[in-house]
């Protein structure tokens, strides 16, 4: 799901093959790799750059990337004489300017942003790229000599990084202004939704108040329960109930405790306010964060009373999302910002990258969980296998670069090659200035080892952290059949199913 509401993708980097290769191997990859990057410092959710990485461009199917230039919001063109006569090259410009000029959005013209690898002294400009569109020098002419110098994407290049940091600036902003002009399109309902934001307990309020914050800058309105218990617990309740009725999604905050029990009642307000709302058939969206102790009985029992399918379906939609704050603040804002006639079926888009043996590609566990993911809307991936070694590599990084949560099939593989695969991703996420909001995780498939029990089930709430700056790597499954609920931790929201038991 792109930044952009109404477009697949936010940047589409169109570039000539022959730029990506020696003597400037990887040039177009780094430049890829620091726009994307950038973008996700400045944006404020994560944006999609997409790009098609096999080297020979005579070669990719003309109908899919025609579909991906059409509905992107940014055609980024890496300029080169060798650009500048292609004629693949020449038709996506083609058919994004077509595309702009139908979709409503900004003008064409300055959604067209070059970055000028190398002068065209002897071509003539690209039709629709001509001197009319924003442009970025990556090269010097020395005055005396004429020579040409381009700037290196090598690491530590400070004429390339600051081209390219003025350049994806000006992309972020861009972005962010067809972001709030489609935002002003939404009918005011949808844009002024109003939120309920249940009491919770000493041990989350600040988790609640992060939230908070987090919907009223964004322009919702939050609505505070006020319980005014010395009232009396019934006027508070009837109080309370009017406060829900004019709200369209209630957000509940878990903690470890069943929380205070008001006078005249055997129930906590916790659990008052969650029947409160199922009965006024709100969409209910509750969050247990991770890292808070096992819950106390009575919580436990309150929370099994509203995960059962009886009790959901007599309410408004139910997600129940685990895990840390910031995944559960991507799940929420995707769930507040669908338009009316999607609020109560809708499930978050998500992207998995399904890291997998080859000899597992016709494990039966796998296939499963491949057609549940897709099922349930969740862009999913399996790596290539065939082709040279390092462009398998490069393609590799870049679906680790790009997807949501990262996910490593533990089957059959041996454990050096779990072990590469962890590395690998701690070397995809170090060239990118991540947030937090990215996920890693073994999954824990058949066969049962002592290699999986010494190395993963052994992990204190299946939680290892690696000698990097992101997100703990997330331990899944018990090496069992496949089921939907393992997955939970890293796939909000959807509601899991009680009747199953999980780790």
């Amino acid at each position: 799901m792109a930044y952009v509401p109404g477009f697949t993708h936010d940047v589409f980097i169109s570039y000539g093959h022959i730029d990506d290769q020696a003597p400037t191997k990887d040039w177009v990859r780094a430049l890829h790799a620091y726009v994307l990057g950038k973008l996700r410092q400045i944006c404020r959710k994560d944006v999609t750059v997409w790009r098609d990485p096999r080297m020979d461009g005579g070669d990719y199917i003309s109908d899919t990337v025609r579909d991906v230039a059409s509905d992107s919001a940014v055609f980024l063109s890496v300029l080169s004489p060798g650009y500048a006569q292609s004629e693949w090259c020449a038709r996506e410009a083609e058919w994004f300017v077509q595309a702009a000029a139908a979709d409503g959005a900004l003008p064409g013209k300055s959604r067209l942003i070059r970055a000028v690898k190398t002068p065209l002294l002897d071509v003539p400009w690209p039709k629709h790229l001509d001197d009319q569109t924003l442009h970025y020098r990556f090269y010097d002419i020395d005055d005396q000599s004429g020579l040409v110098h381009e700037y290196s994407a090598n690491v530590g290049d400070l004429a390339f990084e600051g081209v390219c940091s003025a350049m994806t600036q000006a992309i972020g902003g861009l972005l962010r202004r067809m972001r709030k002009q489609a935002q002003d399109r939404q009918p005011a309902a949808a844009r002024q939704r109003s939120i309920f934001v249940a009491d919770v307990t000493r041990e989350v309020r600040e988790y609640r108040d992060s939230v908070v914050a987090e919907l009223e800058d964004r322009g919702f309105t939050v609505c505070q329960p006020e319980v005014r218990l010395d009232l009396g617990i019934g006027p508070a309740m009837v109080a309370l109930s009017s406060r829900v009725a004019s709200c369209d999604v209630a957000v509940h905050l878990v903690g470890r405790s069943y929380g205070t029990i008001p006078e005249g009642t055997e129930e906590s307000l916790i659990a008052l306010q969650l029947e409160l709302v199922r009965k006024a058939a709100l969409r209910q969206v509750v969050w247990q964060p991770d890292g808070l102790g096992e819950p106390e009985p009575r919580m436990q029992e309150l929370l099994r009373r509203h995960l059962t399918p009886e009790t959901q379906g007599s309410s408004g939609a139910f997600d129940f999302i685990t895990g840390p704050l910031t995944v559960f603040r991507d799940a929420l804002l995707e769930i507040v910002t669908q338009s009316g006639g999607d609020l109560d079926q809708s499930v978050a888009m998500r992207s998995v990258f399904l890291l997998c043996n080859r000899r597992d590609l016709t494990d039966p566990e796998l296939l499963s969980m491949r057609d549940w993911l897709v099922d349930k809307g969740f862009s999913t991936d399996l790596p290539v296998y065939q082709g040279g070694e390092t462009d398998l590599q490069q393609v590799e990084e870049e679906s680790i670069i790009e997807a949501d949560t990262t996910l490593i099939y533990y089957g059959t593989a041996e454990d050096l090659w779990v072990r590469q695969k962890r590395r690998a991703i701690q070397r995809a996420w170090a060239k990118l200035a991540l947030d937090a909001r990215r996920t890693r995780a073994i999954y824990l498939a058949r066969p049962e080892d002592d290699l999986k029990q010494a190395h993963y089930r052994t992990i204190p709430q299946g939680l290892l952290r690696e000698l990097d700056r992101f997100t703990p790597l997330v331990i899944l499954g018990d090496c069992g059949p496949f089921d939907p609920n393992k997955l939970r931790p890293v796939l909000p929201p959807f509601t899991p199913d009680p009747r199953k038991e999980t780790t």
